[in-house]
């Protein structure tokens, strides 16, 4: 059946002559706060058994378009996709074979196109969304969080970014009322008055896909009011990583190696240098002996070189809080305010949500704005703060473990030799 949110709650169902009658939550659970399940869920019976859903396979026997179909067993429904799949690949070749799938099958069965060595109409990244602005900061899949929603309640500030699990994932709706219960504040960026706005403490009525301008306001309140986590930023991102000025590429050793995070493949690339205050010059970033500049400009060889956050503050003078206030439609004071308490009142979770601002044509800039508010302030990998989408994809609590289906030996996964979201700018 369809996952509709995406929750995954954990079920308990009851079944009468090979039918499910009756749809409850889960009475197996250790905690059970996790044994809950909405309107959705209990409903599923009627749309499992629906009169126009399919239930057994159907085969054509008339032309296209003439909807003939006869009812045909499971076993000649496995057979026959087989032998069409070999016919038309030792014919026209593997990659005569698409796969389309819905996101159900995309995630539980994400390895089908790999495993027959299908196409399947290219990899994740190439689409609009957050992800593609998180992805080369933050790694794959960083739009999912890295946190429990169940530490809501530990956070001091909640910034519900575009996201209404109160009604679009009810069940979560526990975890952030446990938190409101436990003093967090809670805004909700959202043009509409949802559910999840109307229970939190402040609603910022955002104009609908411009929810980039609020968080580059807030970079610029932050840096300008030095709100920053230089500890943080010294240690844990890139920040103070040396960049060539003249080519905008990062200033790295041709002799020592290290991975390379922007790439699928994972090849090894030239470490990156720092620029060590106590020597005076550049070192690689994982000296144990330096003393990092997080900014600066420096002369190498003839190389013109500047930190990253040399950088990211020169484009951050290229805006103004007017402008913010311009395009997104907030108050410049609300827009300092929320600076102020999401970088000075941690810890803090940014919780994003799959739709809405996360399906306009400038996602990508809402998402690499996020990381960067983020990679400024250190609200990230530790208790209570956060950043991604807190939607669920399953309890915390199962009662029981499936492994996963172990890949037969002869086959492999496919590569990419390009990250999608370098894909643009590569020959």
């Amino acid at each position: 059946h369809q996952f509709h949110c995406l929750t995954g709650c954990n079920l308990k169902c009851t079944i009468r002559d090979d039918r499910i009658t009756l749809i409850e939550p889960s009475d197996l659970m250790v905690d059970k706060k996790h044994s809950t399940i909405c309107l959705r869920g209990i409903g599923e019976v009627a749309h499992i058994y629906a009169q126009d859903r399919l239930k057994v396979p159907m085969k054509r026997v008339g032309e296209r378009g003439e909807g003939e179909f006869v009812q045909i067993s499971w076993d000649e429904a496995i057979q026959t996709i087989a032998d069409n799949l070999k016919e038309a690949q030792q014919k026209y070749g593997e990659g005569s074979v698409f796969i389309r799938k819905s996101t159900e099958a995309g995630i539980e069965f994400d390895f089908l196109a790999q495993l027959i060595h299908a196409d399947s109409g290219g990899n994740w990244g190439l689409d609009r969304g957050q992800a593609n602005g998180l992805g080369p900061a933050l790694g794959p899949w960083s739009y999912l969080s890295n946190r429990s929603h169940w530490e809501f309640k530990d956070a001091a500030t909640i910034i519900e970014l575009s996201h209404n699990p109160l009604e679009s994932a009810m069940v979560w709706s526990r975890p952030l009322m446990d938190a409101k219960e436990a003093g967090t504040y809670i805004v909700t960026i959202d043009p509409r008055f949802t559910g999840t706005a109307a229970k939190s403490n402040e609603w910022l009525p955002v104009r609908p896909g411009t929810d980039a301008a609020i968080i580059q306001g807030m970079l610029k309140a932050i840096v300008d009011n030095g709100w920053y986590d230089e500890e943080f930023m010294l240690a844990r991102t890139s920040c103070p990583y040396l960049v060539d000025r003249a080519t905008g590429k990062s200033y790295r050793s041709a002799e020592v190696m290290a991975p390379n995070p922007t790439v699928v493949g994972a090849e090894p690339v030239g470490a990156p240098f720092v620029w060590d205050t106590a020597t005076n010059a550049p070192v690689l970033y994982d000296s144990a002996t330096a003393v990092p500049a997080l900014e600066g400009e420096w002369t190498v060889d003839g190389i013109q070189l500047v930190t990253e956050f040399t950088l990211i503050k020169e484009w951050l003078d290229t805006i103004t809080l007017s402008w913010a206030v311009q395009t997104s439609g907030i108050d410049e004071q609300v827009i300092v305010n929320l600076a102020d308490r999401y970088a000075n009142n941690g810890p803090a979770i940014i919780d994003i949500g799959l739709g809405g601002a996360d399906k306009y044509t400038n996602a990508d800039v809402l998402g690499h704005s996020t990381a960067l508010l983020v990679a400024l302030t250190g609200q990230y990998g530790k208790k209570g703060a956060g950043l991604g989408s807190y939607c669920g994809l399953g309890s915390n609590d199962p009662s029981a473990t499936l492994n996963y289906w172990v890949l037969p030996e002869e086959y492999h996964y496919g590569e990419s030799p390009v990250a999608m979201y370098d894909m643009p700018y590569q020959e």
